[in-house]
């Protein structure tokens, strides 16, 4: 009888039962996954987050189809994980260019309706970035930092197909050879994003424009992770003063081009700055 009433028991009320264990720890569910296909199905729909970093993982759209309610995904590459078990809860399945590519496209595939998607540590293909764009119009979290190559085609690609996206990480992009970077009426939240996403000792030329949390202390952090920065615009930048205008030359930066326009800091240097330092451009207002 015992038997009997817990088989006659509704899904409901097992959902009830597996999401507290789940609360605990999701390993707990690994056992009820393969006592029954009932159970597998219903611990199945408990899983929110998946991450795969193994290229033999394939296809991918098997995993997605048995997981229905994924709000999100990490297809981030992992050096480490070379071993995937499919009972874990957690699996943690290292990916070449062309699996993120054929991965990015069974995940547009799928339909999933998904919250977040990370892509750190990898390389973005341009043509699968659109067609996830065209697919997941509700993204909101976009993770892609550490990327092997990142270039103004696959910002734009971004830009014109997630037009939901409220949390774009492109931080520590792999771009040994970027001299030129333009981030202007940008708001990435602390003023330090900044000075993480430009961190690259070849940047020359630096525009900050309309930068709302741009401060003292960010020019400060910039004169050391850009040392052969040449050309800067600060305009309509209200958070940073005369004084770190003045510190971040005094730091033996290569600056020749200094724009400040707009600013609180343009009224005192409009008249230190080109007595001071070797300017040969120098705009204020």
């Amino acid at each position: 009888m015992a038997k009997k009433g817990c088989e006659d028991l509704p899904d409901e009320c097992w959902e009830l039962i597996f999401n507290k264990l789940h609360q605990r720890h999701h390993s707990l569910l690994e056992s009820l996954s393969l006592s029954c296909k009932r159970f597998l199905s219903l611990t199945n729909a408990l899983r929110t987050h998946l991450t795969i970093v193994d290229p033999r993982v394939h296809p991918v759209s098997t995993l997605l189809n048995r997981f229905p309610n994924l709000n999100s995904i990490d297809l981030s590459c992992s050096c480490d994980g070379d071993t995937f078990d499919l009972c874990s809860f957690t699996p943690h399945l290292t990916l070449e260019p062309l699996d993120v590519q054929r991965m990015t496209i069974e995940v547009a595939a799928a339909n999933l309706n998904l919250d977040s998607l990370s892509f750190s540590g990898t390389q973005l293909h341009l043509e699968s970035l659109r067609i996830l764009g065209s697919r997941m119009k509700n993204l909101k979290v976009l993770m892609c930092s550490q990327l092997r190559t990142l270039r103004d085609l696959e910002l734009l690609a971004i830009a014109d197909s997630m037009p939901c996206l409220e949390d774009l990480d492109i931080s520590y992009p792999n771009c040994p050879l970027l001299e030129d970077i333009t981030m202007e009426a940008a708001n990435l939240g602390g003023g330090d994003r900044a000075t993480e996403i430009v961190e690259n000792p070849r940047i020359k030329s630096l525009n900050l424009e309309y930068y709302p949390n741009l401060s003292d202390e960010c020019l400060a952090k910039l004169a050391s992770v850009c040392p052969s920065l040449e050309v800067l615009d600060v305009s309509c930048c209200m958070g940073i003063t005369e004084k770190g205008i003045a510190d971040f030359l005094k730091s033996g930066s290569k600056i020749r081009k200094l724009h400040i326009v707009e600013c609180p800091a343009s009224c005192k240097a409009r008249i230190s700055c080109p007595l001071k330092w070797d300017l040969c451009d120098f705009e204020f207002e």
